[in-house]
């Protein structure tokens, strides 16, 4: 039996609080598709305005490293873009790191180590 190391508790936090904030965003796009069609998944209400019309995968950059998403669509050509914004790729507070990151110094080409330090997970230069 292998007795973990600081390592593998570390890495295993990092797994856990990933999923939960994964999971968090998930609920709340969900929620927000529901407000959107006017009754849940699979549900007959007399309130319903649209029909669900499947979905797309996104992946957005978190404090805690890199999550993949499904962001439902309606039939009328909505989506549920609200909580995370439209095209967002980062969280606001992954932006603010990098903006401050620059105005302290750091050449654009090295902000990618440094957020691949702080997040687990590289970024572009651009």
């Amino acid at each position: 039996m292998m007795i973990p190391t600081q390592e593998h508790v570390i890495e295993d936090l990092r797994i856990r609080c990933r999923e939960a904030v994964r999971v968090a965003i998930q609920v709340a796009l969900d929620e927000e598709l529901d407000a959107l069609v006017g009754a849940g998944a699979y549900e007959r209400s007399p309130e319903r305005v649209d029909v669900r019309n499947g979905g797309y995968a996104r992946r957005v950059m978190t404090t805690h490293g890199e999550v993949a998403l499904e962001v439902g669509r309606t039939r009328a050509g909505g989506a549920a873009t609200g909580t995370l914004g439209r095209y967002r790729r980062r969280t606001p507070e992954i932006d603010d790191m990098v903006t401050e990151a620059y105005v302290r110094g750091i050449s654009t080409r090295d902000v990618g180590p440094l957020a691949a330090a702080l997040t687990g997970e590289p970024i572009g230069r651009s």
